[in-house]
């Protein structure tokens, strides 16, 4: 069978445009973050099902190699979730928050406290009030299943999160210095015991930040 000239430049452009289509970031399948506890205890308070879209600053889907790729400045926008709270607490009064960090393999925090002398304690652990909006706080530590609808509704929750320009020195980004694979675990604590732990993404798995696709072009 032969071909003609017109039907090979046919099949030529339409691969190339597959190409470029399946390079493409496409929102809400490649900018996606998902959020659910983390670890085989059974601890008083679940996190479930919780999806960020993540978007640069210009809100364009932020991909790195069609990988979720979290930028600073840029946004979150949450989607879906729920915390099932098997009964009341006070963590406005005492939520101690506990965060793990790991950059390629090499910690910044480690279990609440700093694993990188640049890095100050207070990045590592801190009360869940000086983070939260201590309305969403005293919603969801009382007992029942909390979702993204209640709090819309009942603390005019934003679901759409403005991610601040990342800190810098000298004019130079941290993000730019610190850009990579990280992996992130959080616990909360409330009278001395864990009442819950998640990652993030699912699964304590890698999560890319500040890298761009431009720079591998240099």
């Amino acid at each position: 069978m032969r071909l003609s000239i017109q039907t090979i430049l046919s099949i030529i452009i339409v691969t190339l445009s597959s190409g470029i289509n399946s390079s493409k970031c496409r929102d809400g399948v490649h900018n996606v973050i998902t959020v659910d506890s983390y670890g085989n205890e059974t601890l008083p308070v679940e996190i479930r099902n919780i999806r960020i879209h993540v978007y640069d600053h210009d809100m364009k889907p932020s991909c790195y190699k069609r990988k979720v790729n979290v930028v600073m400045p840029g946004w979150f926008v949450i989607k879906s979730g729920e915390v099932d709270t098997s009964r009341d607490f006070d963590v406005v009064k005492d939520g101690a928050v506990s965060v793990s960090v790991a950059l390629d393999g090499d910690h910044i925090c480690l279990n609440g406290h700093s694993d990188m002398f640049i890095v100050p304690e207070s990045l590592c652990n801190f009360e869940m009030s000086s983070f939260f909006p201590v309305d969403i706080c005293k919603t969801l530590q009382q007992k029942g299943l909390h979702t993204l609808k209640e709090l819309e509704t009942k603390n005019a929750f934003n679901a759409t999160l403005e991610l601040p320009a990342s800190p810098s020195f000298l004019g130079i980004s941290l993000l730019d210095v610190m850009k990579g694979n990280y992996r992130i675990k959080i616990s909360i604590a409330s009278e001395g015991k864990k009442i819950v732990e998640f990652a993030l993404p699912t699964g304590y798995t890698d999560l890319k930040m500040g890298l761009n696709e431009k720079d591998d072009e240099d």
